[in-house]
């Protein structure tokens, strides 16, 4: 049907002398003018050039106003057209039937032209304004559907987010974006597989259908998807419309098919096949929701391999770290049997040594024995000692530090009244300080209340501050054991003078074998072990440890809890 660029104004009268006027003045008036006779011609008219506005006379032969008015009403292509009747009826019952028919308005004839004028150009005014509101309505309700399918994605993208993050379940994750796919996207079917690029295979992993067939085999050559394959392994998605099953299937029928890749920043990991019938396919913000719900697969399905690949590195660990402590463990009791014997044969060596000196001075010949030799000899025994002590200690350290971790070293609890037992403990360490030129000195309460502990493991504890604090201090320096009693636990600070950790020293203090370089001011050397030791056997005793070092000075400081006997 044509549509003209101008008002058009269809006059029907079979008066040839209206016609003629109004054809006239609405001519000159800028309106592009068309006539019919009676209202036959005019319904027929209409058919190739649809008007603006019809200003419809009433009286008529053939099928009068009313009934052209009313067909026209009928039509839904011209029920939109404004018609003002031409009438010289005057009745109030005439113009309310042709209201009732569906007229907007009535001129009375004889007419004036101005009033004619002014009446076409009010209605054709208000047919615009309607036009442009219902034009704007329609905006609006796309608008609104947009924001409202908008919303709604965003709440299913959420949705799925919130469900597969902080998944560690693979399958669970494909599950979910399948299910609530579906669900969300109002779709007869999806599926997801995952891709084995070396095999040149496909895995359908999770699949749900309504009333309908199956999208793919459970297993697939890859090469069966040739057509579409390229632009998966590039990463992009694919909208097409499957007329031949990819599988034999009794309820097969043509679809829409999404095929979407699940893919991250290393490689493809699958992908995503969505289904609808073929009267709509997947618009554009339905492709980039699968997109977004694919990339967070993705990153979910990542997360769980490097759990999963983190969880059997764990487990690997753990049995080299077994076979390791079972490895310590046999050999320092294979060690402890042959240095042992070592340090009895040497002490048997220097009572041997010291008889033959007894028996050269008896018989007046400890000339024999030249006074260099004799030193090398005694020095000789004594480094030999020294370092069968030294070996021993880390033996027993092992042995200690294996029972502490595998939880098979009991504590022999007793009340230990600390007045006492503590200065005794500090005073063994005094002659070593004097040697030294530094001042050990402990700053303790008169009193303090006894606490049930194991005496041999908080001894060990003890010890082994001080014996540190002692290597690491420089002469003319002090050294503070200072004692609080607190709320339910004993405090031991232990503190030396004169020297600091490097800070990217002390989170590695405690472990095993590990020493800081350069703080020995001694040269004794040492095995490693026994801060590591140290803490295993506070925390044995269900206590804490802590070190701090600055300003000149290193703080170990013990807290162990007041357990009194049961």
């Amino acid at each position: 049907m044509k549509v003209s660029q101008k008002n058009v104004i269809l006059i029907v009268d079979d008066n040839a002398a209206n016609l003629e006027v109004l054809s006239h003045f609405l001519d000159e008036a800028g309106f592009e003018v068309a006539i019919a006779l009676d209202g036959e011609r005019a319904l027929k008219q209409v058919q190739y050039c649809l008007p603006d506005l019809i200003l419809l006379d009433v009286l008529m032969p053939g099928i009068n106003g009313f009934e052209t008015c009313e067909r026209l009403k009928a039509n839904s292509e011209t029920s939109e057209i404004p018609v003002i009747f031409m009438t010289a009826l005057s009745e109030t019952v005439d113009k309310v039937r042709g209201l009732n028919l569906g007229a907007v308005d009535y001129i009375t004839k004889p007419f004036q032209q101005d009033e004619v004028l002014a009446r076409v150009q009010l209605h054709l005014k208000l047919q615009h304004l309607t036009k442009t509101l219902e034009q704007q309505n329609h905006f609006l309700k796309q608008q609104t559907k947009q924001l409202e399918q908008s919303l709604n994605f965003e709440a299913l993208l959420k949705r799925i987010t919130d469900k597969v993050r902080d998944s560690l379940d693979e399958q669970q994750i494909l599950q979910t974006a399948v299910e609530e796919l579906v669900q969300g996207l109002g779709i007869c079917a999806c599926d997801t597989a995952l891709f084995n690029l070396a095999q040149d295979t496909l895995t359908v992993t999770h699949e749900l259908v309504k009333n309908c067939a199956s999208l793919r085999s459970a297993v697939t050559q890859l090469t069966a998807f040739s057509d579409t394959l390229p632009q998966i392994l590039q990463g992009q998605p694919i909208q097409f419309c499957q007329l031949t099953p990819k599988l034999v299937s009794s309820n097969w029928q043509p679809r829409v098919i999404l095929n979407c890749p699940i893919i991250d920043d290393k490689s493809i990991l699958g992908d995503l096949w969505l289904a609808r019938s073929p009267e709509a396919v997947f618009s554009e913000p339905e492709i980039r929701l699968v997109q977004q719900v694919a990339n967070q697969c993705a990153i979910a399905i990542r997360q769980a391999r490097l759990y999963q690949a983190t969880q059997t590195r764990l487990v690997a660990l753990e049995h080299l770290n077994q076979l390791k402590d079972d490895f310590l463990s046999t050999v320092s009791h294979e060690l402890r049997s042959p240095v042992t014997n070592m340090k009895m044969a040497i002490q048997m060596l220097a009572v041997v040594y010291g008889q033959i000196q007894d028996k050269l001075l008896q018989a007046g010949e400890l000339h024999l024995i030249p006074h260099h030799a004799d030193q090398r000899i005694t020095q000789y025994l004594q480094i030999l000692t020294n370092e069968c002590d030294r070996e021993i200690s880390l033996v027993n350290d092992l042995l200690d530090l294996q029972r502490l971790e595998a939880g098979r070293q009991p504590l022999a609890m007793e009340a230990i009244d600390l007045t006492g037992w503590l200065p005794a403990l500090v005073n063994s360490f005094q002659e070593r300080a004097r040697m030294r030129h530094q001042c050990l000195i402990l700053e303790m309460p008169p009193t303090l209340p006894p606490i049930w502990a194991d005496p041999n493991a908080l001894k060990r504890v003890l010890a082994e501050l001080l014996h540190n604090a002692c290597k690491y201090t420089p002469p003319e320096q002090q050294i503070v054991m200072r004692v609080e009693a607190g709320h339910n636990q004993i405090c031991w600070k232990v503190t030396n003078y004169g020297t600091e950790i490097p800070v990217d020293e002390l989170p590695n203090i405690f472990k095993k074998f590990y020493r800081v370089i350069g703080t020995d001011q001694w040269q004794q050397g040492g095995t490693g072990l026994g801060l590591a030791l140290v803490k295993k056997l506070v925390e044995h005793m269900t206590g804490s440890i802590e070190v701090s070092s600055a300003q000149g000075r290193t703080s170990f400081t013990v807290s162990i809890p007041v357990v009194m006997q049961v």
